[in-house]
């Protein structure tokens, strides 16, 4: 399970979809209730970031595990 302390920063959803936190427009990946993935590396093709998330019961985390 996922350390508390690795779940500080919550990123934005919409309708079920992960928004990028740089430019809030792109929708990055479809987020389900039963979703879990830890160190998930998504990435914005409109802004170029890239985001490390952990994501747990449908909410996401930028992750702070490194």
């Amino acid at each position: 399970m996922i350390n508390s302390k690795k779940r500080a920063i919550i990123l934005p959803t919409a309708n079920g979809y992960l928004i990028c936190p740089g430019c809030r427009m792109t929708k990055l990946i479809r987020i389900r209730e039963e979703t879990v993935a830890t160190g998930l590396q998504v990435y914005c093709r409109k802004c170029k970031r890239e985001l490390i998330v952990d994501i747990l019961e449908g909410q996401c985390f930028e992750s702070q595990g490194r």
